[in-house]
């Protein structure tokens, strides 16, 4: 009895727990929760080591480890699997700085700090 309460419930606890997964970019996640699953960096694409990509429930999922990333706008190439740099996958950063105002992907520098002033961006 209890077996089939867990089967039904489970659906609603995974749409939950996608739901909030899915607000941060992508890109960032996979940088800094997987950075061993990435193949390397061409033409502001982002490829990922295909044996590290599976199918999920609702698309295709990056998992290494413990670590699950669903991958929502996954592409494909003769090169391999790749996400789109500058692009919803993407984060765009803002300096917090009224003075600055310097706003940057995070593709551009690889890092969350503002590449004029050297503030954490938001």
């Amino acid at each position: 009895m209890f077996c089939w309460i867990f089967l039904l419930i489970l659906p609603v606890l995974n749409l939950f727990a996608g739901e909030s997964a899915c607000r941060k970019p992508t890109i960032l996640r996979v940088v800094t929760q997987q950075a061993e699953s990435i193949e390397h960096y061409e033409d502001e694409r982002l490829y990922l080591k295909t044996e590290k990509i599976h199918p999920g429930i609702r698309g295709w999922v990056l998992c290494h480890g413990s670590s699950v990333i669903a991958l929502g706008n996954l592409f494909a190439d003769e090169k391999g699997c790749y996400l789109r740099c500058r692009s919803p996958d993407d984060y765009l950063f803002t300096c917090p700085k009224p003075k600055c105002g310097t706003r940057w992907w995070f593709s551009d520098t690889w890092s969350q700090f503002c590449p004029k002033c050297g503030a954490a961006g938001d």
